[in-house]
């Protein structure tokens, strides 16, 4: 099946959008994508022989103005695209922000619609949605819970497929030296004890309590800090536990050379969102994929991930005390959480589920043709 696939960022931007791209080639489909700036990603693609074209309304917005004409810019260029797209050509939005204003140029089509987030806390969205995701061939979504609330939310007659945010295993990544790190930092990610937190880097994200459970703890543990940061915050959590590193964002998947490092893995996630109640981070299996144990959210998809194979710890980290608890926890039973979170990272074959999308949305496809 020819599958034209369309993502408004670069796909490093989004590993499990990259899983898609990478698996549905895989499963012998012809893809062409259309995708944001990606240097990282390019070389991956044009090894793969995967036809791709750089959008040109991808660009930095430094403020709500320029957003908002960048958006516009975006709707202008992938209009034109469709307008190309034959009958007999399968589109693929990689997720809902891509395909959020493009209602009545998808109204003749047949496309896929991937939902990364819930969007509990952005009603606008959830309008614009509605009917995208009524339209859609088929709907994937990343976590069980969040497919049955989109059921209520858009009123949807068939459950989304559910294919779990595992990012394609590309084998090795980078070297770490190829960063662009300084010295000191690299000695200390190769050399120490690092408790690893990669993602958003906010005060929703609860981090101070992981840097006061170190503090108390006095073992010869970094605390590293990947992502972009807000810098006050950073030196909030500096002047708590001074020895906090901070590493920017990486693109996918060279950010990788660095979780391999990792002797723990945080996933923090707060309650005030049904998207974080539901999360569906990708980060676990990235910090899996290398037999990391993890520390993380007890939310209920972390109890029922992290949790049930026993790679981790399902606590309040907001609960300093519980947070030293699990790294002396960890510390102490280190290749039984490393064995267990292996377990997981194999546990899931994304590629199946992908055969198993594919197979359904062919045979709708077809009897849309009839």
């Amino acid at each position: 099946m020819r599958i034209v696939y369309i993502l408004k960022k670069g796909l490093s931007c989004y590993p499990p959008c990259l899983n898609q791209v990478l698996s549905l080639h895989d499963l012998g489909h012809e893809i062409v994508v259309y995708h944001g700036q990606d240097p990282t990603v390019n070389p991956i693609l044009e090894a793969k022989g995967i036809e791709h074209h750089l959008l040109k309304s991808d660009r930095v917005s430094s403020n709500s103005l320029e957003s908002a004409i960048n958006l516009l810019r975006y709707n202008f260029e992938i209009k034109k695209i469709i307008k190309r797209i034959g009958d007999d050509c399968l589109l693929w939005f990689g997720n809902a922000e891509s395909a959020l204003m493009l209602r009545r140029s998808l109204k003749k089509k047949k496309y896929v619609l991937s939902v990364l987030e819930l969007y509990d806390n952005l009603p606008f969205y959830r309008k614009r949605l509605k009917q995208i995701a009524k339209d859609a061939l088929a709907n994937v979504c990343c976590e069980p819970h969040r497919a049955q609330i989109m059921v209520a939310y858009y009123g949807l007659d068939s459950i989304p497929f559910v294919v779990p945010n595992k990012p394609y295993d590309l084998g090795e990544v980078c070297d770490i030296e190829t960063l662009g790190l300084e010295e000191d930092t690299l000695t200390i990610i190769k050399n120490k004890n690092i408790v690893l937190y990669q993602g958003i880097i906010s005060q929703d994200r609860p981090l101070i309590p992981v840097a006061e459970a170190l503090a108390d703890l006095q073992r010869d543990f970094y605390f590293c800090i990947m992502g972009k940061a807000d810098k006050n915050f950073l030196e909030s959590i500096r002047a708590i536990y001074p020895k906090t590193l901070h590493i920017p964002h990486i693109g996918a998947p060279n950010h990788l050379a660095i979780t391999k490092f990792a002797s723990i893995g945080i996933a923090s996630y707060d309650f005030h969102i049904l998207n974080n109640i539901f999360c569906a981070p990708n980060k676990i299996f990235e910090y899996a994929k290398y037999g990391v144990p993890m520390i993380v959210s007890n939310n209920i998809s972390l109890q029922e991930t992290v949790g049930s194979f026993g790679c981790g710890e399902c606590i309040d980290l907001r609960d300093k005390e519980e947070i030293k608890a699990s790294i002396l926890k960890i510390i102490n039973g280190r290749d039984r959480y490393s064995k267990n979170a292996t377990a997981f990272y194999r546990s899931v074959d994304t590629l199946k589920e992908y055969q198993t999308v594919m197979k359904s949305v062919k045979e709708r496809f077809e009897k849309c043709k009839r």
